[in-house]
């Protein structure tokens, strides 16, 4: 399962996605007779790549400390570089003109 991660405020996330939804979730810690480990858990649900882009990019405005419009510009970019980072350009473009 692929899992792209993104920083939101000090907490980890994963993007993932199945073949009807865009999920954003983390990484839970779990106990199950007497073993431990981790398990994969969406929290939020999302019809398209764009509308999970917008919501990540809502978040970490309102999770900024900015002060003024071009200090939000600059959270906006860094953001934009962030998920370009992950998916690449090309990639993330025909993503979100529903070509793949």
């Amino acid at each position: 399962m692929l899992k792209i991660p993104i920083m939101l405020g000090n907490r980890k996330y994963f993007i993932h996605s199945d073949r009807q939804n865009f999920m954003l979730g983390k990484m839970v810690k779990l106990a199950k007779d007497g073993v431990s480990g981790e398990q994969y858990k969406p929290e939020s649900f999302y019809s398209s790549l764009s509308d999970l882009m917008l919501d990540i990019l809502k978040r970490k405005v309102r999770q900024s400390s900015a002060t003024s419009i071009e200090e939000l510009i600059q959270v906006v970019k860094k953001t934009e570089e962030e998920i370009v980072d992950v998916w690449g350009s090309e990639r993330l473009r025909d993503v979100l003109k529903g070509e793949t």
